[in-house]
């Protein structure tokens, strides 16, 4: 069983309507200036023919091109609605419509700042959230 679009479409689903950031599974040709990007899921399988369980990473990154390189200000606000929405506390865990999500917990935040040849600032933080699904 693949798990990646059954994953990200629960985030995405749990995400579009509630954050100021438009949400994307695909970022469309040209994107908006900031948006959240829901991807890189890698994991693991472990199982029988039968039961499976599946361990690993997703990666939800903010993108915010429409303010100065190093202003992390607004991105990081909406990563924090985010994890207020996808863990608003601690046993919280993704609602997924036909597997059972044991564990959905944020484990990383990393940003990165880089300029367009135009002298344009994107600034990104990649919020990484660790799940056991079976």
């Amino acid at each position: 069983k693949e798990i990646t679009w059954e994953l990200t479409t629960a985030l995405y689903n749990a995400l579009k309507d509630q954050i100021t950031y438009p949400v994307y599974k695909v970022i469309p040709k040209p994107p908006e200036s900031a948006y959240v990007y829901i991807g890189n899921v890698t994991y693991n399988t472990e199982g029988t023919k039968d039961d499976w369980l599946y361990s690993g990473m997703v990666t939800i990154r903010v993108v915010d091109e429409s303010h100065a390189a190093g202003d992390l200000k607004e991105a990081l606000e909406v990563v924090k609605e985010i994890r207020q929405i996808l863990k608003p506390n601690k046993t919280a865990v993704l609602s997924l419509s036909t597997s059972n999500n044991i564990i959905f917990s944020p484990a990383s935040t990393s940003a990165t700042i880089t300029l367009s040849e135009e002298g344009l600032a994107r600034n990104e933080i990649f919020d990484i959230y660790r799940f056991v699904i079976e």
